[in-house]
């Protein structure tokens, strides 16, 4: 089996400059599209290069094990999936919180009435589905770690 040598320095190097470039694009529109797709394109840039970082290693192994990996996600355990979504609970839990303390309204932990559940006018979901597409680049494919 062939083996990859892994260069975390350059990985992490390229996703941070890709990144800050498409965010500081979407902060000099300021406005409109640019600004959505240049938030977008900074969200996804972890995932695009580690994809990039596989295939352009011409490691075979690397790439069937990532192919494996895209599509054996059905091998997690339930009990993972729900110690995440309770972390993710814990944690805006104690955003809400620690906003309270600091004078904010105790009427953050209430319902509302209608599904107002969205960051720059884009769904939470979509915002979650891509912060989970960037961990994937980092952690599921293994790009930054060290045989």
């Amino acid at each position: 089996m062939e083996k990859y040598i892994y260069r975390p320095v350059r990985f992490y190097l390229i996703t941070f400059a890709c990144t800050w470039f498409w965010w500081l694009f979407a902060i000099l529109l300021n406005e409109g599209t640019g600004l959505y797709l240049g938030m977008f394109l900074g969200l996804v840039s972890p995932a695009v290069v580690a994809v990039v970082t596989v295939f352009t290693s011409k490691n075979k192994a690397l790439i069937n094990d990532f192919k494996k990996k895209l599509i054996g996600f059905y091998r997690i355990k339930p009990k993972y999936i729900l110690i995440a979504v309770l972390i993710f609970a814990v944690i805006v839990t104690a955003s809400i919180g620690t906003s309270v303390l600091f004078g904010g309204s105790i009427n953050q932990f209430s319902f509302t009435e209608d599904f107002s559940f969205s960051i720059g006018g884009t769904s939470a979901f979509l915002t979650i589905l891509l912060a989970i597409m960037a961990q994937l680049s980092r952690q599921k494919f293994d790009i930054f770690i060290m045989n």
